[in-house]
């Protein structure tokens, strides 16, 4: 268990589930500067994507540690493309957003 959390597969995952994170807290905080609502809707989204991505990064280290073994899993691939997707179609909204 304790080599997986020194390996480079942990901390890629670790830093894009931090780097998602960080962004959907950004649009969520310019949200709700906007107005009622949106403070709503982005309570929502900041609530329900943490609890997601949070449960998706929890499942692939807890298959990690389960399979130490095993190569690179296509798990691991999928959260790396999802959440690097994410992240920068975050940052790209909020750079429209802040232009506004």
């Amino acid at each position: 268990m304790n080599a997986y959390f020194k390996s480079s597969e942990f901390w890629q995952c670790f830093v894009f589930w931090l780097w998602s994170l960080t962004e959907v807290a950004m649009i969520s905080m310019h949200l709700m500067s906007v107005s009622r609502s949106a403070s709503l809707l982005s309570g929502l989204l900041l609530v329900t994507s943490t609890v997601f991505l949070t449960r998706a990064f929890t499942s692939i280290v807890r298959r990690r540690i389960e399979n130490p073994d095993a190569g690179r899993s296509p798990e691991v691939f999928t959260f790396l493309y999802f959440t690097g997707v994410l992240a920068v179609a975050l940052q790209i909204i909020y750079t429209v957003l802040r232009m506004r």
